[in-house]
């Protein structure tokens, strides 16, 4: 571990490092990868640099541990396309359960304001939310599915470490909390699983065919992983 300035972090140098890279783990460890000859001043004035980010960063994602179990409850705050949504529960004596959106609020309209049963309607909500983005991202882009493999399927689940995979026979799963994400980088998402159907693993191949899709995709990877740190994504 090196340290400057009170900032500790893990160099990682590799020869297939284009640029330097600063990354902050969940368990807050930082990370730094650079090309394998790039001199330690110029790295340590790249952390320098971006200090007042790693320490807002770090700050968030303490705020985020004190917060990390949802309540479920009336004032609770849920992440949808990038911005905080307040929820808002209204006893409604019709057995039919009602979503609507408005105003910055998620208003549920219920029977029973039961914990167990509005986690179930906020994960039915992400769910729903999340299939009509991907069907709306997958025909907005039919050209250029042209020049891909077919996609055999496409699977919205409740996957909590990743939010999307390709498997081997070209079927595609979406996590149902990609719609916490703000549009473009779900788009992002999008582009990332169907590069799979040309290349499978994460080699040279894999990011230049991505590049040619999404040119700032890195920059929309360090946009995911802030969010992922700010706010608490989890529907538990």
């Amino acid at each position: 571990m090196i340290q400057k300035k009170q900032i500790e972090y893990k160099l990682i140098k590799s020869k297939n490092s284009k640029k330097i890279k600063l990354t902050i783990k969940s368990n807050q460890q930082i990370l730094v990868s650079a090309p394998k000859y790039t001199p330690i001043r110029k790295i340590e004035d790249f952390v320098n640099d971006n200090i007042e980010w790693i320490q807002s960063t770090l700050n968030n994602m303490n705020e985020n541990e004190r917060t990390k179990i949802h309540s479920f409850k009336k004032g609770d705050r849920f992440l949808y396309l990038g911005e905080l949504y307040k929820l808002n529960l209204i006893i409604n004596k019709e057995r039919k359960i009602v979503v609507n959106m408005i105003d910055k609020e998620i208003c549920i309209y219920s029977q029973s304001l039961d914990r167990e049963l509005i986690k179930l309607i906020m994960t039915d909500f992400y769910k729903k939310k999340t299939s009509e983005i991907i069907n709306k991202i997958y025909n907005d882009n039919l050209v250029l599915l042209q020049n891909y493999q077919n996609i055999n399927n496409i699977r919205i689940h409740k996957a909590n470490t990743r939010w999307g995979s390709c498997s081997s026979k070209n079927n595609i799963n979406f996590s149902s909390r990609l719609s916490m994400l703000t549009y473009e980088c779900i788009e992002y998402v999008f582009f990332h699983e169907i590069t799979h159907l040309k290349e499978k693993n994460h080699g040279k191949d894999f990011y230049n065919s991505l590049a040619k899709i999404c040119p700032n995709y890195l920059e929309i990877e360090r946009i995911i992983k802030n969010i992922e740190i700010s706010n608490n994504l989890n529907l538990q």
